[in-house]
């Protein structure tokens, strides 16, 4: 399978280099060309699937790249993930969120082609099972992902999603830098209310709420200069499930999520990003496609 984007004019396009700040301190200094941005990726993936007897299963190597008109010390701005899934599971209930039994794993590698001596590469790798839960319907998921830069380079940019869920992407700017950073997830899902509700059709239809329990725990690791930290989340989603939402004809889940944020690296993410606070509460939308 191969997929293509193009997207231009989200702003003008800009040119970067290493210099010196208001401050007197090293930094990438940018401006702007007055061109429009032009954004560009490509995606090459093989599914190959071996399910059979009930069991889904398959492997999936990949590789995207992706390129913008913007230049860094002269260079064209590029980016180059190549990764490999691969997973077995058993069927998902029909009144359940995830199988009922399942074990999957993903590694990567990602880099700046022409750039690499001042951004880091990075490996990842990530494992997941799905076990079942105390009702019939409900499921359990339980992962651990770790990223590790392969280099010492100035700059690095965060490949894995390693952050818990509650902090902002500015607060994982914070803790970007440690060489390596990995995280342990627990998901709880319930589902519950089985409506089958069309009083609102045909704006849409509601089939059921769903309430997910979770937690994760961030640890950075490897800094030369400051000491290992972790950060940790816990908090639950509330979701409603509907169908045919707008003449969409997929699942679609609208809900609020809550977590209590902290860890010992809390009080840097604050100084990073100043609206942290320990309760973080957001919106969710989906579409299952």
């Amino acid at each position: 399978v191969i997929e293509a984007g193009l997207d231009i004019g989200d702003r003008h396009s800009k040119t970067s280099v290493i210099g010196k700040n208001d401050k007197g301190e090293t930094a990438i200094i940018s401006s702007y060309t007055g061109r429009p941005l032009v954004s560009y990726n490509v995606k090459a993936y093989v599914p190959l699937n071996f399910s059979t007897g009930g069991l889904n299963s398959g492997v999936i190597p990949q590789i995207r790249l992706n390129g913008t008109n913007d230049s860094f010390e002269g260079r064209p701005v590029l980016s180059l993930l190549a990764s490999v899934r691969g997973y077995i599971t058993t069927k998902t209930p029909a009144a359940g969120i995830y199988p009922r039994f399942g074990i999957g794993a993903e590694a990567g590698f990602y880099t700046r082609p022409g750039l690499t001596g001042y951004f880091c590469p990075n490996i990842y790798g990530q494992a997941y099972a799905y076990l079942p839960g105390i009702g019939k319907a409900h499921g359990i998921r339980l992962s651990a992902t770790v990223e590790r830069h392969l280099a010492s380079g100035n700059y690095v940019d965060a490949t894995a999603s390693v952050m818990p869920r509650g902090f902002s992407t500015a607060a994982g700017q914070a803790v970007i830098g440690y060489p390596v950073r990995s995280k342990l997830s627990f998901d709880y899902a319930l589902p519950f209310a089985y409506l089958d509700w069309s009083g609102m059709c045909p704006a849409f239809y509601l089939k059921n709420f769903e309430l997910f329990i979770h937690g994760d725990l961030f640890n950075a690791s490897g800094a030369r200069t400051v000491e290992d930290g972790n950060l940790y989340s816990v908090g639950a989603d509330f979701k409603v499930r509907l169908a045919n939402f707008l003449f969409v004809p997929y699942d679609t889940r609208i809900g609020i999520s809550y977590n209590y944020n902290g860890g010992s690296l809390y009080g840097r993410t604050v100084e990073k990003a100043p609206a942290t606070g320990h309760h973080s509460v957001s919106l969710v939308f989906s579409i299952d496609l």
